[in-house]
Formats: structure tokens, sequence, C-alpha cells
């Protein structure tokens, strides 16, 4: 979510104690090394958010293939440190994850353990110009980091390393979301308002260089963007703030508005997008939210596939959906941005199987190892 977002919540600190137990058939137990705290090999990390300025986001392990999994606060046991002020993006590659908090300004290298490696400051800009972190992608050896300062940034990954050799590229105000398809990044401009942009920069990578970019248009103050199975979709504010979402078709540079969303996870395996849709009552600040699934290969939407939907989620504003790459099990995070989120977990057929506490405020992401 945009830092812009208004963030009412107040610090609060999780405290649980667990007990954890080593089970691992991996031969190669490197993403060990380092951790205080041992893990089970069937490893999800949450990164929560946090509120703005109480430098409160914080890294939370779960045991996914645990019945009924609990939050444990990890970066901090791991490393004897805060996460920092406003996390907000995490991803996984090569066994290993990275962070960008953006508050904070950096980007983190952790290993398996969520043991961090290495990182990169830009509390100083680059170039002389200010810039703020927001989302990540790897592909072929290089973290892509978007940022509120308009550049598109390259960072090196060298086994435990992160490097910036100031390579980068102006795309405009406030990039947002980033995605790779085809040896090509699709980075969302979503400009300043009032006046916000309304486009994705195509950058290719074997050209990384401002004048190489090009643009194509899609929706008002776009937000986000994902591919499932060679298809780009964008989604964000709009005009009138109804969150539309759609795809972006490279080949003929049209975009094509699908429905609204304010929340979705992408399975890659299944060709399936996942998707909440929160709308929030201001006169009587209460929130209805709708689930469906939207399958990529036949386009058709199915507003019946989540089942035993807990109440709750229909009164409650779904902050993101993340999808177990390894089971195709989908996890709801909700917020009320003033106390710890609650994740709902269904199976990969839409049936809900249990539900936890996030251990912390405005559950961003989730991601898996094994």
């Amino acid at each position: 979510m945009k830092l812009r977002n208004f963030y009412l919540a107040t610090l609060c600190v999780l405290s649980l104690n667990l007990m954890f137990t080593a089970c691992s058939d991996d031969d190669d137990d490197a993403w060990k090394d380092g951790a205080t705290v041992e893990l089970n090999q069937k490893r999800a990390f949450i990164l929560n958010e946090g509120s703005m300025g109480y430098n409160n986001s914080n890294l939370i392990y779960f045991d996914w293939s645990a019945p009924a999994p609990a939050a444990n606060c990890i970066y901090t046991q791991q490393n004897g440190r805060q996460l920092g002020d406003t996390g907000n993006d995490i991803i996984t590659f090569d066994g290993k994850m990275a962070v960008a908090v953006n508050g904070s300004n950096y980007v983190a290298l952790l290993n398996g353990s969520a043991v961090e490696l290495s990182r990169v400051s830009f509390a100083n800009g680059v170039d002389g110009t200010a810039v703020q972190v927001r989302n990540l992608v790897y592909d072929d050896g290089a973290l892509y980091v978007t940022t509120y300062g308009g550049m598109l940034l390259k960072v090196r990954v060298s086994g435990n390393t992160l490097t910036f050799k100031n390579e980068y590229v102006n795309i405009g105000a406030n990039l947002e979301g980033i995605c790779e398809e085809d040896d090509k990044l699709y980075c969302v401009v979503a400009g300043t308002y009032p006046n916000n942009d309304s486009r994705i920069a195509i950058v290719p990578e074997n050209n990384f260089t401002t004048s190489a970019v090009t643009y194509a248009d899609v929706m008002y103050n776009p937000d986000q963007i994902l591919e499932v199975d060679d298809h780009i979709y964008v989604q964000g504010y709009g005009s009138a703030y109804d969150y539309p979402f759609g795809e972006y078709n490279a080949k003929t540079g049209k975009y094509t508005q699908i429905g609204n969303a304010t929340a979705w996870g992408a399975d890659d395996d299944r060709e399936m997008l996942y998707i909440a849709n929160s709308v929030t009552d201001w006169s009587t600040y209460l929130t209805s939210t709708s689930l469906s699934a939207y399958n990529v290969k036949t386009g058709v939407m199915n507003d019946s596939f989540f089942t035993n939907v807990p109440d709750a989620v229909g009164s409650t504003f779904v902050y993101s959906i993340s999808v177990n790459p390894y089971n195709g099990d989908i996890f709801m995070a909700t917020s009320d941005y003033v106390t710890d989120g609650t994740i709902y977990q269904f199976d990969s057929k839409g049936a809900y199987k249990a539900s936890f506490t996030a251990g912390g405020l405005n559950p961003n992401k989730i991601v898996f190892l094994r």
C-alpha cells in the first residue's frame, strides 16, 4: 500500500514464546547459518509494515506445514535489532529473501532463516536525488528496485552480498509495483497527487538506459503489477478510487479492465488471480469485502470460489493476499490500521482452513520457503 494512505495505528509489541524443532531433508543447510533460532524446513515470513514513523515494521515467521500456525517475530531474534520503518516489499529467490524498507530507506538480503547478510542504504540519495525504495523484483543476478524518487535502481547480487554500482534509469514520479517478463521490466508510474500518472514503463534488461524506456497507458493512479503465466495484470486506485484492475497485453500494447480489486494475489501454477474488493462506507465507517477468483487461462471470474468464509472477512479490510507456491494455499491478511492484523488461510480450492495473528500492523505480504 502507498505511504500516502492514512496510517492510524500506534506502536504495538508482540511477545510470543515458541519452541522450534529442526526437521530438514535438505542436504544444504546454509540457510541456517548464523541463526539464533532454528526454524523448521517449511518456512513462511510475514512482512508487517507497521505504522509510518514508528519504526515498528517486523518480519514474522511461521511453519506453513503446521495445522495451527503461530507467529514469531523472527527478524529481531535473529539480528538483535528492529527491521525499521515501513517495510514495503519482500521477495524470495535462490533460497534467500530480499526486503525493501521504505522509511529507513534500505534494501537488505536475508538468508532463509531471516539472518541479514548484506544491505544497501539509499539514505543519502542517488546522484543528488532523494529516493525512497518501494518494490522489488529479482532476475539474472540483480534486484530491480522502484523508488519514489523516480529512479529504477539495479542492485547487483553476488553470493551473499548486495552492491549498488550507480546503475539506474529515470522513469517518472513515484514508482510503485514491478514485475519481469521476457527480459523486460514492467514498472508502475503512479505520479504525484493531484496530477497522478496513468502509465506503466517498460524497460529492457539488456538495455538498461533511460533512453530505452517506453510507456503504455493503463488506469489513472496505478499501484501494483503482477505477471501470471506470461500475462501481465495491473491494479490501481482509478480516478474514482474504485480500484480497477485489468490485463496489459504486451503484444498489442493495450490495457483492458477486468474488474475491481483492493488486494490480490497470484498462483502461477494454477493460472489464477485471487481477488478481494473491500469497500468502506465513510459515513458509517463500515467495510464490506467481496472475494473472487479469476482464471487467467479461461478469462472467467468465479465469485463463489471461496467457501466457508468467516464472517469477519466480509466486514474487514483485506490488506494483502499471498499464495504458497508449494501447495497453493491462499493467505488473506486483514488490517484495521490500529491492531495486529489477522491471517485467514484457505486451501488451493478456496476452502477456509484456519486463522491466526499476523503478529504486527498492516501485513503487507507473505513469502514461502522450503
